[in-house]
């Protein structure tokens, strides 16, 4: 694989919406390869949010492990209850995995929590 979540840590289990979700990840980037994540926050009254996708031509820190911290706004329609972060990487390292058949590996699902919204979901 050429690169490896070892960790994944949401700083702030509980978030308000409008609020910031912070996520540390430690990563270790094996093989100097471009990488493309999908990502995506899920609430669970069926809102979804997409995020802007991460795509790289090389590791952007370099090779080795690295840690990361990153952070995102969840939704004002955001619903209380149970949430989700959600990314799903697909990497290639020459031109047939780029084109026809990328290397994945499962999404990584971190949970979180959405409090403080009066209004309890969406419209």
């Amino acid at each position: 694989m050429p690169t490896e979540v070892l960790s994944s840590q949401v700083l702030t289990p509980r978030v308000r919406p409008g609020d910031k979700l912070l996520i540390r990840q430690r990563i270790r980037y094996n093989r100097d390869c471009a990488t493309h994540v999908d990502r995506a926050l899920y609430d669970s009254h069926t809102n979804r949010r997409f995020l802007d996708d991460v795509d790289y031509r090389h590791p952007p820190l370099g090779l080795g492990v690295k840690t990361i911290t990153f952070e995102e706004t969840v939704p004002d329609n955001f619903g209380n209850g149970p949430a989700e972060y959600r990314a799903l990487p697909s990497y290639w390292c020459n031109v047939l995995q780029q084109y026809y058949w990328p290397i994945t590996r499962p999404e990584t699902i971190l949970k979180f929590g959405i409090v403080g919204n009066d209004a309890g979901t969406a419209p």
